[in-house]
């Protein structure tokens, strides 16, 4: 049952057994290595048949997020530059002031007080002030109702620093408070001036205090 070959005229090497025309497959002519003869187009080697294709999807997303980090990174730079030229101006404005605030004195409310009620012990009619001297609380403060003492706000600061009299100003806010001043002011805030926003002397009580800790020579006068 076995094909004779020679019987068909077939020849293994791709033609006809009696056909010498052909090439052997191992033809070093042979360019496609089929037998064709050396008239074909050169064989391409694979390993750089695919290199037109683009990026994979594993180099896209490694090129985004080294894109992303750069910019990431120039505009925490931008930024920390803009901060620390804020955070310079901030120094170089406020240095000299906090400089200057360290050479003041201490704020003591008790002696800005003294102060005041001072000032407008001192206006009061003669009566008012003789009850000052001697310390008669009641009859202070029973005179301070039919006898007004009242001191505008600027002339109580007059010739005082800017600084001292926010201090003063704080020093008023505390004894209206405690009942020594009545503040007095404009009815609106086009009618509030100099002349109309000042202090009304109330009550001595608790303002001896203030005056024996702050200055002695107010009520020993």
């Amino acid at each position: 049952d076995d094909v004779d070959f020679g019987d068909v005229g077939f020849d293994p090497h791709g033609g006809d057994s009696d056909d010498e025309s052909q090439p052997p497959l191992d033809d070093p002519d042979d360019d496609w290595g089929l037998g064709g003869g050396g008239d074909g187009p050169a064989p391409q080697a694979l390993d750089g048949a695919f290199g037109g294709i683009g990026p994979t999807y594993e180099e896209l997303c490694k090129q985004h997020l080294e894109a992303f980090l750069s910019g990431a990174e120039a505009y925490a730079a931008a930024a920390e530059g803009g901060l620390a030229a804020r955070v310079q101006e901030w120094q170089a404005r406020l240095g000299p002031v906090l400089a200057e605030q360290e050479k003041r004195p201490a704020f003591d409310i008790h002696i800005y007080g003294g102060e005041i009620i001072g000032s407008l012990s001192s206006k009061a009619p003669e009566r008012v002030q003789k009850s000052i001297k001697t310390q008669q609380h009641d009859d202070i403060d029973q005179l301070l109702l039919t006898n007004e003492v009242f001191m505008g706000f600027a002339q109580v600061t007059a010739g005082k620093e800017q600084h001292e009299i926010c201090r003063m100003f704080l020093a008023s806010l505390q004894l209206a408070n405690n009942g020594n001043l009545q503040l007095v002011h404009g009815a609106s805030a086009e009618s509030q001036n100099d002349s109309t926003f000042g202090l009304r002397l109330k009550s001595m009580k608790a303002a001896y205090e203030l005056l024996n800790d702050g200055d002695a020579s107010l009520t020993q006068n």
